[in-house]
């Protein structure tokens, strides 16, 4: 029909309406998502970054990329808590001098 009409077919979806539903459509997905992230990061006492909440959303059959996780949390600034490895000091002897001195 475009060739008909001999218009490209991205200036007839334009006209037609159909990109901005689709726009419409993906705007309210991820808000939905964006609500799940929160309700997820909430429910586990802010402690969940982009990793454990992508399992958390492919337990509930949803497949959702970290870099996109990471964008939904930076648009709802939100951070989460992390945890510092402990660092376990180890009390030796003195080693003695390897050294000897003339």
């Amino acid at each position: 029909m475009c060739e008909v009409l001999e218009i490209a077919r991205s200036t007839f979806y334009y006209d037609t309406g159909i990109a901005a539903q689709k726009e419409q459509e993906k705007l309210e997905e991820e808000q939905e998502l964006k609500e799940k992230v929160l309700m997820i990061f909430h429910e586990n006492r802010i402690i969940y970054g982009t990793r454990r909440i992508k399992d958390a959303l492919k337990k509930a059959d949803l497949t959702v990329s970290r870099r996109r996780l990471g964008r939904f949390m930076k648009e709802l600034v939100i951070v989460s808590k992390y945890t510092q490895a402990f660092y376990k000091s180890i009390s030796t002897p003195p080693m003695r001098n390897l050294f000897v001195m003339c």
